[in-house]
């Protein structure tokens, strides 16, 4: 049986494999979360099922958002080398992909991490002051509308893992995880591992990368969310500070004809309603959910705060 031994100025540590998954490792991963994803990162212990379009889902360990630039947002899952790799490891994986390429699923998840975010005035300022915005809502709805990288934290790298890995639509970085005890103290322990910045991503074979490179360029013609706010805080403000959603929704469309594609013309995969609307409305309820937008308009109508006309002349004056 092969045994690892550490040695630290002449004291001994011994390799100590968790038992227990989530009372045991899932812990240790947490708490080392800044070494191992970075300094500027925030690690989110939400359990929240990322389901697919069908309803098929799986509740990933935690996630993690990067705010320096480029800003990065992570799905982790934390792993014990024990699971079946095919049988547990890669259908969890599989079903996070399915759930992270439906929209709602991911709007869900922001909308968890922000109130997580704004429930905490000391995270929140730390935020604010990192991204060099008062607006957190819009950085999340912009860092959201990028595929996440796909993270497994593993005690034991297994040659299985990284081979199963090469299947999967997105790149998956794998980092090993390992724990030492110190020899007759074993509440004192060391852990190594290669932080997420230089660890390795799995290659994409070349049919896969093709059709990965494919979707991104897909991706790339459909208008972010955050393209609309200024139109619609602009239509509401010419129309008189308030309007008919139909209206509003007109004027937008006149504002960003040059601005649209074909992509944002489409229906949905749903089939009801078009693209590029179901975005204005979806950036409608976040004006509206900071305060950008009247929260008690009668349905229908949409209506603009003061505070709305304040951050519409910010908006205007950075562009």
């Amino acid at each position: 049986m092969l045994i690892h031994m550490l040695i630290v100025d002449g004291v001994k540590y011994k390799l100590w494999t968790p038992k227990d998954e989530t009372k045991e490792f899932h812990p240790l991963v947490r708490d080392n979360s800044k070494d191992i994803f970075g300094e500027n990162t925030l690690y989110f212990d939400v359990k929240h099922t990322l389901k697919s379009a069908s309803g098929i889902g799986s509740i990933p360990d935690a996630y993690v958002i990067g705010l320096s630039k480029p800003a990065e947002w992570f799905v982790i899952e934390s792993e014990l080398s024990f699971h079946s790799v095919y049988d547990h490891i890669v259908k969890q994986l599989t079903k996070f992909i399915n759930g992270i390429e439906n929209q709602n699923a991911r709007t869900q998840i922001l909308e968890i991490l922000y109130d997580q975010i704004i429930s905490d005035d000391v995270l929140k300022a730390i935020v604010k002051k990192t991204i060099g915005s008062e607006d957190i809502h819009h950085f999340l709805s912009q860092l959201f509308s990028k595929q996440p990288r796909i993270v497994i934290v593993i005690d034991k790298k297994l040659p299985e893992i990284e081979e199963a890995c090469r299947i999967l639509k997105y790149q998956t970085d794998i980092v090993e995880f390992k724990t030492y005890v110190r020899e007759g103290a074993e509440d004192i322990r060391a852990h190594l591992f290669e932080p997420i910045w230089v660890t390795k991503k799995i290659p994409v074979p070349d049919k896969l990368r093709r059709e990965e490179l494919g979707a991104r360029g897909r991706t790339s013609e459909i208008t972010s969310q955050g393209n609309y706010t200024l139109p619609i805080l602009e239509s509401l403000i010419e129309m008189g500070g308030s309007g008919k959603m139909s209206d509003v929704l007109e004027k937008v469309l006149q504002k960003m004809r040059d601005k649209l594609t074909t992509k944002d013309y489409e229906k949905l995969p749903t089939g009801i309603g078009v693209r590029w609307k179901n975005k204005a409305q979806w950036e409608r309820q976040r004006l509206k959910t900071e305060g950008y937008l009247k929260k008690d308009s009668p349905r229908g109508i949409w209506e603009i705060t003061d505070e709305g006309r304040r951050y519409h002349g910010d908006l205007a004056h950075e562009h």
